[in-house]
């Protein structure tokens, strides 16, 4: 049964990636992506036309009727400054914000669209650091007309660091999921993020260098970067797009030894742009760590709880079914108690007597099992001795002989120890022929000696 769905769309410059999830009680189903190229030399209205096209052939295409839709722009879209304020101001971010946004962007406040959360705070010092998104009118607006033509139901529009953080938190293995990064890159531009305690604490992009050599430069300098602002000695990075190939992943490796850099698990169709929708869409679920939206609350559609009313009485109607089902196991325990031990006291004495004959039956499998041991290890010896005493010489004599599991271990004494490793190995029965101690020479000249060998399987099983 599908409880709730919902569409992650990830606009760039170039194309729109849209991800259809459908929420069930059990997990969540990735349904249908696609990505679609826009047209280029068009102006960024023009092109947010096209994909809004293609968001609703999308819709159409997949017999969407109900789902929240997400929006995520790309990191390059927006201004991104981590602040640091007093903690007092918490309770009042975004207004202590707006007080004083022209210190930090570079715009009016009527000309931005703006959001703010709290991604760090130091009781110590009794300050907190803010992260502060932020995005021009001239970018958004052409945004909230394409929703208003298409009359879409837009719940949220989020940055693609937000987005891939969301993803790659729920889809790759993270040794410390507390305290990572990651390096995003597409054949437009690269994404530099650091996330510590679940949240957003450094952003940085840039554009792709058009040389490998100087894109390996780039990525090597902000691996420094992202180092620093860890403040640890060990960072795990995980990177996601095509531009990271394994051979100069592993030079990046070399060079920056205290870095433990990771690919993406993800399969060849998740492109960086479908795991940004994806990571969109996945807050259908309150899978996201953050909540930056730069849609206005007037404009954003509430989210559709049907399903979470549904699994609700469904739970309540589990309940009620349990409570009942113990109830009448409660009314008849009784009965069912009283059948048994009628039933146990009548079959008493046969059950004794059939375990009086299990036991006498235990002891007679044993004996026999032992017996029958016996006689095949009596065979195994007797080949062995005969074996040993075909392929020793009469200058050398056995005083001491040893078997178990397969491997035999001599003791004696030979007027060449040495001459008896070749004759041993030999003998089709023998393997691993070898001295498990030093030869020792005694007064009279001979030698005495410690051989270890094996013995084959054909001889063992015989």
């Amino acid at each position: 049964m599908n409880l709730q769905a919902s569409i992650g769309v990830f606009i760039e410059d170039s194309r729109i990636s849209m991800v259809y999830l459908v929420r069930n009680l059990r997990n969540i189903k990735l349904t249908a992506y696609e990505t679609r190229t826009l047209e280029k030399g068009l102006s960024w209205e023009e092109r947010l036309k096209q994909a809004g096209d293609q968001l609703e052939l999308f819709i159409k295409r997949n017999d969407i009727t109900s789902a929240d839709i997400f929006l995520s722009i790309p990191r390059s879209k927006v201004i991104a400054r981590f602040i640091e304020l007093p903690a007092t101001v918490k309770h009042d971010l975004r207004f202590a914000i707006r007080y004083e946004i022209e210190k930090y962007i570079p715009f009016p406040p009527d000309d931005i669209y703006y959001d703010c959360q709290v991604v760090l705070e130091n009781k110590e010092d009794k300050t907190l650091t803010a992260l502060l998104v932020a995005s021009s009118k001239k970018i958004m607006s052409p945004i909230f007309d394409i929703i208003d033509r298409h009359d879409l139901e837009v719940s949220d529009i989020e940055i693609s660091s937000l987005s891939i953080f969301t993803y790659c938190l729920l889809n790759e293995n993270i040794p410390d999921k507390g305290h990572w990064a990651n390096v995003w890159a597409n054949d437009e531009y690269i994404e530099f993020n650091l996330f510590k305690s679940g949240q957003l604490c450094y952003s940085k992009h840039l554009p792709v260098p058009e040389k490998e050599k100087t894109l390996y430069q780039v990525v090597a300098d902000e691996l420094d970067a992202l180092r620093s602002a860890s403040k640890k000695d060990e960072l795990d990075i995980i990177f996601c797009g095509p531009l990271v190939d394994p051979d100069r992943l592993a030079d990046i490796k070399e060079a920056k030894e205290s870095l433990r850099l990771h690919r993406t698990s993800s399969t060849k169709d998740m492109t960086p742009s479908i795991m940004a929708a994806y990571g969109a869409a996945l807050r259908i679920c309150n899978k996201a760590p953050m909540d930056i939206n730069l849609l206005p609350d007037t404009m954003r559609k509430k989210p559709n709880k049907t399903g979470m009313y549904t699994m609700l009485v469904l739970s309540c109607m589990l309940v009620i079914s349990v409570v009942v089902w113990a109830g009448s196991i409660v009314v008849h325990k009784n009965l069912y108690l009283k059948r048994l031990n009628s039933t146990i006291a009548r079959f008493a004495p046969e059950v004794h007597r059939i375990e009086r004959m299990q036991t006498r039956y235990n002891a007679l499998k044993a004996r026999f099992e032992s017996l029958n041991s016996f006689r095949k290890k009596k065979n195994i010896v007797l080949d062995i001795l005969k074996e040993l005493s075909l392929h020793i010489p009469d200058t050398a004599w056995i005083n001491r002989f040893i078997f178990s599991d397969h491997r035999v271990e001599i003791h004696g004494r030979a007027q060449s120890a040495s001459n008896l490793i070749p004759r041993l190995e030999a003998s089709p029965l023998f393997s691993d022929v070898s001295f498990i101690s030093s030869i020792t020479k005694r007064r009279d000249g001979k030698e005495d000696f410690r051989i270890g060998l094996s013995v084959k399987d054909a001889v063992a099983r015989k």
